[in-house]
């Protein structure tokens, strides 16, 4: 028994060969095409690793960001409570200047306080002890 088979013309048998096909393959992410899958999936594995790597480049810019925003910020409270406490000894200065008081900031408890032992010594040791003090605000202070 004898088999016959038929060729047609203009067809191909051969399914490795797809430049000749008119199929083609598309990378996902930068949509170039190719004319075999491995071509493609090489491209995808390419640009899977190039954005990755920009996301990873992109979070740590924006961390950067976040840190130089959170310095700045800390630098402008640091300079405005450096005022306010200048302003604060200011007040406190001319307050005693003025009343012949001795009220002073006490850092250990955040609170003003008032001693009371000034008003009992020899007005010319007060006085000295005053300029003294003014003499050590203007050149530590000012």
């Amino acid at each position: 028994m004898e088999i016959k088979v038929n060729r047609v013309e203009g067809t191909n048998n051969n399914t490795n060969n797809y430049k000749k096909s008119s199929q083609s393959y598309e990378c996902a992410f930068c949509h170039k095409k190719y004319d075999t899958p491995e071509q493609r999936m090489e491209c995808e594995r390419e640009c899977s690793i190039k954005k990755k790597e920009n996301e990873r480049i992109h979070k740590m810019e924006e961390r950067k960001q976040k840190e130089r925003a959170m310095q700045l910020e800390a630098e402008n409270d640091y300079k405005m409570l450096k005022n306010r406490c200048a302003e604060l000894n200011q007040l406190i200065r001319n307050h005693n200047l003025k009343y012949k008081d001795n009220v002073r900031f006490n850092t250990e408890h955040n609170q003003l306080v008032r001693n009371n032992s000034w008003n009992t010594m020899d007005d010319s040791f007060t006085d000295f002890c005053k300029d003294f003090d003014n003499f050590f605000f203007k050149h530590n202070y000012a």
